[in-house]
């Protein structure tokens, strides 16, 4: 999202991007080290995002706005490659492992103790005595990364699953079901977002849900002033811009999820 919002000539800018199933990557000590998590636009690939595995990485650690890394057809390539030159050795087990900034290789290990290195260009032979896991290095501390992954945990609610996003996810569970057991209040307010003269951009998900459920106390339950301005009038515009400065709502109409609760 960033990457589409600051860099005008990124090619995700206009395009509805979606995230793939992300695959394990190890490294030299057997590691888990990080997540490739390949992308996707209009069914074509669109690039991939390299994730670390823990707060003492950046959470990105590469990218790439082009093309695909190590997806099934790549491994099943590269494997298939391997076995071609290595038809006597039996394999015994394969992961995709780090192979230097933004780039990656397929590890095939083989009952015999050796092991193949496998790129798409390349295959480096690791013999049995050299294919043991390096020494484990220790996580340098590092604070910056730990912020970062302490915003990301603070992560807004917002637009998800539109074009002008450009970001989507699964709404299955909203989808296809007949019937189900509940019952429905009448009386709860149906306000969508909008705009108005009093903030900049939408009105918020989070601010505008929270007018609907107040519109049902006041009119429900008695609660006659919680729609009302200073002057006395019910006022729709001043109780959204109020739940909107009380949640911290920003001119996009991202709430924080933790200050949706308190400002209500």
């Amino acid at each position: 999202m960033m990457q589409k919002t600051t860099d005008s000539t990124s090619t995700w800018k206009g395009s509805n991007v979606e995230a793939q199933e992300p695959i394990e990557v190890y490294d030299a000590a057997g590691d888990l080290h990080s997540y490739i998590v390949n992308l996707t636009s209009n069914s074509q690939p669109a690039g991939f995002i390299e994730i670390a595995n823990n707060s003492g990485d950046f959470p990105v650690l590469s990218f790439g706005e082009q093309s695909n890394r190590m997806t099934a057809a790549d491994i099943e390539s590269i494997t298939n490659l391997a076995q071609t030159k290595h038809k006597e050795k039996n394999k015994a087990s394969e992961k995709v492992v780090v192979y230097g900034t933004g780039k990656f290789a397929l590890k095939v290990d083989y009952s015999d103790g050796s092991a193949d290195l496998a790129t798409p260009d390349n295959i480096e032979v690791i013999s049995a005595e050299k294919n043991i896991p390096k020494a484990k290095e220790p996580k340098q501390k590092n604070n910056e990364s730990k912020e970062i992954w302490g915003e990301i945990k603070k992560l807004a609610t917002g637009e998800i699953g539109t074009t002008s996003d450009g970001v989507t996810d699964s709404l299955a569970f909203e989808q296809g079901w007949s019937s189900g057991n509940g019952f429905s209040y009448g009386t709860v307010g149906d306000a969508n977002q909008y705009y108005s003269s009093l903030w900049s951009g939408p009105s918020g998900c989070a601010p505008t849900s929270a007018y609907n459920v107040f519109y049902w106390w006041h009119y429900t339950k008695g609660k006659s002033s919680l729609l009302k301005n200073s002057s006395g009038y019910v006022d729709k515009d001043a109780t959204v811009l109020l739940l909107r400065q009380k949640m911290g709502t920003d001119t996009r109409g991202w709430t924080l999820i933790s200050a949706q609760t308190s400002g209500m």
